[in-house]
């Protein structure tokens, strides 16, 4: 197959095949389509520079009114937002600071009322006593009226603190009663504040049969001799020959005897079949369970 050559006429030289085919020189087009793509760019670019022109001023006028707007809203919203803050903050401070006046005389005046010390609350309530004494007689599930049960319940058998209370002293230098006498006074007081709570409490603690026996009747008894009649140094504290001699028992009983007298004592001397006599019965009754607890520890 032969070439054909025909000048290029000063751009390039083509070659020019016999079966009618023709190629151009690569770096021709190449200088060609990047000069192409060149012109087009800049042509975009010319154009949209105009229409920014054109676009300008109304742009700048937009910008104008519409930016001073938005500030401006964005200022009045937050100023509204931290106007609302401080009158919460507010309310709630004077909320707080009414509450805080109340519980302050509330102390104060159960201070007085119970004849005691500031010396004297921390003994009997703890290092906590302003917040005790502070509380609503109740206040949903707890109250001061549960303090004073507590109280109660310690001073009848928690010995280190009824001996706390017993050796307890005052600031004052003139007293017209014993911490003791104040405590017992105070909680009768706080009894008889709301009898309904009381009748309910009352209520709730009867089904417990043993709740009258162990924790009424020793309350009366202590606020007199200032201990219970079950106390481990009270004289109603037996050795095992004198725990066998109240249930009627020689000393070689067996643990089986024990248990089926103490029964039939406990049975006959309950305050319940006893309504005649009951102060004497229920002495009877706690001499029977002091012995059989006796024996039973020893054995």
């Amino acid at each position: 197959m032969s070439d054909i050559r025909v000048p290029s006429q000063g751009l390039s030289k083509f070659v020019v095949r016999a079966d009618g085919f023709t190629t151009g020189s690569l770096s021709w087009q190449k200088r060609v389509g990047g000069k192409t793509m060149i012109i087009v760019i800049f042509v975009i670019i010319l154009f949209l520079l105009a229409v920014f022109i054109l676009l300008l001023p109304y742009i700048l006028v937009a910008a104008a009114i519409g930016i001073p707007i938005y500030v401006t809203h964005r200022i009045i919203k937050q100023h509204r937002k931290n106007v609302a803050a401080a009158i919460w903050k507010a309310q709630r401070a004077r909320r707080l600071t009414a509450s805080q006046r109340y519980r302050e005389r509330l102390t104060r005046t159960r201070l007085r009322k119970f004849n005691l010390s500031e010396k004297d609350a921390e003994l009997v309530f703890g290092p906590r006593w302003r917040i005790k004494l502070r509380k609503k007689h109740i206040e949903s599930n707890h109250g001061f009226f549960f303090d004073i049960i507590a109280i109660k319940t310690k001073l009848l058998f928690d010995l280190d603190y009824r001996k706390k209370i017993l050796q307890g002293y005052t600031r004052f230098s003139i007293r017209s009663m014993s911490l003791i006498d104040s405590v017992i006074l105070m909680i009768d007081s706080v009894f008889n504040e709301d009898p309904e709570i009381v009748r309910i409490y009352k209520k709730f603690m009867n089904e417990n049969k043993y709740y009258k026996y162990y924790y009424e009747n020793q309350w009366e008894y202590f606020k007199t001799h200032k201990k219970t009649a079950i106390d481990p140094n009270s004289e109603n504290t037996f050795d095992k020959t004198e725990a066998y001699k109240i249930l009627g028992l020689d000393v070689s009983a067996t643990i089986d005897q024990v248990k089926k007298k103490y029964r039939e004592l406990a049975l006959k001397l309950h305050p319940d079949r006893n309504m005649t006599d009951t102060t004497q019965t229920e002495q009877k009754f706690v001499k029977v369970n002091l012995a059989y607890e006796t024996i039973m520890a020893v054995c």
